[in-house]
């Protein structure tokens, strides 16, 4: 697990750090600098361009994290690995493209009337290029995972395109660069990301620029085919189901209510920071045990993640409740009034994070087709229950009804599991976790209701819960790998 402590741990630092920047910029920065207008722009800009983005993606994300242990071998340059998926990228986007143009006219039409201007004056250049950029800074990405070395990736992905906006932001506020300028950077803004991607895969070497077109021919190319389109379709399932809490609210509930929940989203999320984290250098682990056929390796490595994340999202969940009514004295009164969409949302999360990565044990087994038939179920549970909850319980009934289709689906997805391959996340550790998780917020009910300034509560509060839950779970061993990494001994 040492390859996991070390890449997941600085990863989820990273992502973090990324989070943080980009709440700073979406709730204080864009909005009182850049403009309404400008804003809503560039969160309208983001949201197409990253539909357009799963079609020059073409599938070779999970795609190379799955096959890549097949080439892998540094002395053949990886068999032209990395051409293989520059040829794939570049079909993509040329597909993304013309679909760009394809679709102009319904786009154009869609879009607000404040901002339909800039739309008309860009979009002809401006998504392309932007497209085009983000595709094969994804390229270096997958590459990256494949190579398990995600950490410089994911640093210039959530952190490093984040403070290029916090830059541009800045430059706009100096008077460095009008609207036209900063609308311009920022829809090039991956570029800082696919140079410093593309100086570090050469640093390591790992720059083989070899033709790729003999894996076209190889044994495997149909299964990788079949795998990619799947993925294809995978993808764009996540992509709906994950929006439908947001497009339903703004069509039932309007944008008022869109703002509050995609805030409560955001902080929610935090919690599963540790998840994604992991992620980047789990997945690969996973592919290539599968590879192996090395099942015990994948059932230790399926429980012990599951344990580790499980137990850093719980102290984050207890975290935020015991401090979340700072957040609140910071914005607008209306926040204070929607708790449980935060509770309800977080809940999911932990849910989400104890079923450990079931979809990367599904990805890269050789029942991957179920993952877009459990996609297909998502959003259809999604869309029922949020219909009838929003209805019901307003923005409260959103949360509940995305946490819902997140325990069904999952309870769903290891049914499968076990059923075709006896392995499941669960251990006893996750009960002795939750009973300290418990303890721990009790003791949040003992401490005073403040101690003065919100900072020092911030601090003061945190501190001592952290000391509680951390040290029960050290005292009793609860996580290993918690203790080995911090090298403490029974």
């Amino acid at each position: 697990m040492g390859i996991i402590q070390r890449h997941g741990i600085s990863s989820g630092i990273f992502i973090y750090l990324g989070i943080i920047i980009g709440f700073v910029n979406v709730t204080f920065l864009f909005p009182n600098i850049a403009g309404s207008e400008v804003f809503g722009f560039t969160r309208s800009f983001d949201e197409f361009a990253a539909l357009f983005l799963l079609l020059g993606g073409f599938g070779t994300g999970v795609l190379t994290i799955r096959f890549f242990p097949h080439f892998r071998n540094p002395a053949k340059g990886h068999s032209g690995f990395l051409g293989f998926l520059f040829i794939l990228r570049t079909i993509g986007l040329v597909i993304a493209i013309l679909a760009i143009f394809g679709v102009r006219h319904w786009v154009l039409g869609s879009i607000e009337d404040a901002t339909t201007r800039m739309y008309i004056e860009r979009y002809y250049y401006l998504l392309p290029i932007s497209i085009a950029l983000a595709t094969y800074t994804e390229l270096l990405e997958s590459y990256q995972m494949g190579l398990l070395r995600p950490r410089v990736s994911v640093f210039f992905r959530e952190v490093g395109i984040r403070l290029t906006n916090t830059l541009l932001i800045g430059m706009l506020y100096f008077g460095w660069i009008n609207h036209h300028q900063f609308i311009l950077l920022f829809s090039i803004r991956f570029v800082v990301a696919l140079v410093g991607l593309l100086v570090f895969t050469v640093y390591l070497r790992e720059w083989h620029w070899t033709s790729g077109w003999g894996i076209f021919r190889h044994s495997l190319f149909k299964k990788m085919a079949n795998y990619g389109i799947f993925s294809i379709l995978s993808s764009l399932g996540s992509r709906i189901s994950g929006k439908v809490d947001i497009l339903m609210i703004t069509a039932m509930l309007g944008l008022d209510s869109v703002a509050v929940y995609a805030v409560m989203a955001y902080i929610a999320r935090l919690i599963q920071v540790p998840h994604e984290g992991i992620a980047k250098i789990a997945a690969p682990l996973f592919a290539e045990y599968w590879k192996r056929g090395e099942m015990e390796k994948i059932k230790e490595l399926y429980r012990r993640t599951a344990l580790n994340n499980f137990s850093i999202g719980l102290l984050i969940f207890i975290g935020i409740i015991a401090n979340i009514q700072h957040f609140f004295a910071l914005q607008k009164p209306i926040y204070s009034h929607y708790f449980y969409v935060f509770f309800f949302l977080g809940i999911g999360q932990l849910v989400h994070i104890v079923n450990g990565y079931n979809g990367a044990v599904i990805n890269f087994s050789p029942k991957y087709r179920f993952d877009l038939i459990s996609k297909i179920i998502t959003a259809v549970l999604a869309i029922i229950s949020n219909y009838f909850m929003i209805r019901a319980y307003g923005l409260d009934g959103a949360a509940m009804a995305t946490s819902l289709t997140i325990i069904l689906v999952n309870l769903l997805i290891q049914g499968f599991i076990y059923r075709h391959f006896r392995l499941h996340p669960f251990s006893i550790g996750m009960l002795w976790t939750v009973l300290i998780g418990g303890v721990t917020y009790f003791v949040n009910t003992l401490l005073p209701l403040s101690f003065g300034y919100w900072l020092v509560d911030l601090f003061l509060r945190s501190f001592i819960l952290s000391a509680c839950y951390l040290g029960l779970l050290l005292t009793f061993r609860v996580v290993p790998d918690l203790n080995d990494f911090l090298r403490i001994k029974q």
